[in-house]
């Protein structure tokens, strides 16, 4: 073999090895990208499952304290409202700050309602903190909502 056919031969093979090599990078490169924006969505719906389970929740909770609490009052220290307060905190600590004022502001009529003396009250005025209550629940439904399914 002469020199020239050599260096042909390294030419060849140095060039085929270099395309490899560069077109192996690239193909790794946009894999990696591939797969961590599939994992960025899977934690994303999988975040946004926790806060709907986690809203329902807190929902649930705030409608049937009121219904439990609808004609007696709660002491505040009963395990169904030390549970509600606990998802409330949740939902503090993962919502935007506008869903956390609608949740306060939910947890506060609530609180306000369970708490009245029932037998002691004009009608009136707890018909008034119902409406107050259903307000607050229908807000903090249509905050929910909205933050989930974006």
């Amino acid at each position: 073999m002469t020199g020239i056919e050599v260096l042909d031969s390294a030419v060849k093979i140095g060039l085929g090895a270099s395309i490899s090599a560069v077109s192996g990078y690239f193909i790794l490169h946009l894999t990696h990208k591939h797969n961590v924006r599939t994992e960025e969505v899977a934690n994303l719906r999988k975040t946004n499952d926790y806060k709907k389970f986690l809203y329902v929740d807190f929902l649930s909770h705030s409608q049937a304290l009121v219904q439990t609490y609808y004609d007696i009052s709660s002491d505040g220290k009963d395990k169904e409202y030390l549970s509600y307060l606990r998802i409330y905190n949740e939902v503090q600590i993962i919502s935007s700050d506008t869903i956390r004022a609608c949740a306060y502001e939910l947890l506060c009529s609530v609180q306000e309602f369970i708490v009245i003396r029932k037998n002691e009250q004009e009608r009136d005025l707890l018909k008034l903190m119902r409406e107050r209550i259903d307000k607050a629940l229908a807000s903090f439904q249509y905050l929910a909502k909205n933050d989930v399914c974006k």
